[in-house]
This record gives C-alpha cells, sequence and structure tokens, in this order.
C-alpha cells in the first residue's frame, strides 16, 4: 500500500524536542540554582518539586476540559509561549517564594507536552501507537541528555571564579532562547500544517494512513547524530 507523510505530524517532531530540551533545565540545573539563588537545602527543593508535581498533575487533570474548550495546536502554542515567560522571570528571581509562585506557570507550561502528544497520537493508528510511543521516547532521551550536559555546562561557566560576574541564572536564559525558537517552529507548523490534525487516524491523508516511520527517521537520526 502506498503511503502519505503526514507534515504536521513530522513537524511536531522538532516542536517536541525543543519543549523537552527546554524542560529539562529544571532536571538538570536546579538543585544547584536553587541553592545559589535562594540559599534553599535539598529540603526546600524537595519541597518546591512536589508543588510542581501537584499543579502537573492538576493540568493534566483539567485537560480534558481544556482540549474541549480550545483546540490542541492553540493549547500547545500557548504553553510553549507561558514557558517563554516563566524562564526569564526564574533567572531573575532572588527569593524562595517567587519560585513558588511560579510553579504555577511551570505546571501551565507542561500542557505543552502533552497537547503534542496527543496531537501525534491523533493521527496514527491504533497498529502505529506503540512505535510512536517508541518514537517519542528516543527523542525524549536525547533532549533530556543534551539539555544535562548544555545546561549544567552553562551554569558552571557562569558560576565559576573566572567569570567576573557570577550569575546562577544563565541556564534559564539559554533555555528561554531554547523556547524562543520552538515558539516560532510551532506557529510556522500550526500555520502551514494545522488542518492536517483534525484528519481521522485511519485516513490521515487521501484516505491513506499516516507514515510514522518518518517519525522514527527523524528520531533515531538526531539519537546517531
Amino acid at each position: 500500500e502506498e503511503r502519505t507523510r503526514n507534515p504536521y505530524l513530522i513537524g511536531l517532531v522538532p516542536v517536541l524536542f525543543l519543549a523537552l530540551l527546554s524542560l529539562s533545565v529544571f532536571f538538570s540545573t536546579f538543585l544547584y540554582f536553587s541553592e545559589l539563588q535562594y540559599g534553599w537545602s535539598k529540603r526546600e527543593v524537595y519541597a518546591f518539586l512536589f508543588v510542581v508535581g501537584i499543579g502537573v498533575a492538576a493540568m493534566q487533570g483539567m485537560g480534558t476540559v481544556i482540549f474541549k474548550r480550545f483546540s490542541a495546536p492553540n493549547v500547545l502554542l500557548a504553553a510553549i509561549a507561558i514557558r517563554l515567560v516563566s524562564d526569564p522571570l526564574y533567572a531573575i528571581s532572588w527569593a524562595g517564594w517567587q519560585a513558588f509562585l511560579l510553579c504555577l506557570l511551570v505546571a501551565a507550561s507542561s500542557l505543552a507536552t502533552i497537547a503534542v502528544g496527543g496531537l501525534m497520537s491523533s493521527m496514527v493508528d491504533a497498529n502505529s501507537q506503540g512505535a510512536l510511543f517508541g518514537a517519542n521516547a528516543c527523542i525524549d532521551t536525547f533532549a533530556v541528555s543534551i539539555g544535562k550536559y548544555l545546561f549544567n555546562a552553562v551554569l558552571s561557566l557562569f558560576t565559576s571564579d573566572h567569570v567576573p560576574i557570577k550569575y546562577a541564572g544563565a541556564p534559564f536564559v539559554l533555555s528561554s532562547l531554547v523556547t524562543a525558537v520552538n515558539v516560532c517552529v510551532v506557529s510556522v507548523v500550526n500555520h502551514k500544517y494545522k488542518q492536517y490534525a483534525t484528519a481521522p487516524a485511519e485516513v490521515a491523508l487521501h484516505g491513506e494512513r499516516v507514515e510514522l516511520e518518518e517519525v522514527a527517521d527523524v528520531a533515531g537520526g538526531d539519537a546517531r547524530d
């Protein structure tokens, strides 16, 4: 059977990668960042992560209502735009209470990965869901691996004794730049290919199934690079 590629599905691959890369700034540097910026111990960090976890879970619970009221492509763009606001605010914050306040934005921005996953899943048939999950897991692993070294290197550089002014918020500045690029990517992808998001899973384009292997090829190619 001749297959047809879904351009919106393929366009969401870099969107997912950049969203996960930006999000990895928390996993890789927040423990050290909060110690330098707020004077926190591990106890305060764990309390913060607990609050963030509750906020993300609440957003996931509200996701059904949100996606029914607003289209998934619009929710995706809004959630990434929220990250574009929250990261610079973390970079310039100076008190622990500000971090707890900003975690509301972090929780809201978690809808980005949920929206991407939902959009991708809706565009492939039931038999291809496992392949989609594997491709997305590959993208996740690659993004987190890159982010771990990238953001830690930036934090180490800007807090070392070799710089005239130490600045622990540098990783969040870099994360905001990544998010700014992602906003542009999402805007272009939504504008050009959003019409394919509403196509049924079995007949995404002209009665033919979606070319999911292209997603796996892109993910695999990134991982090999």
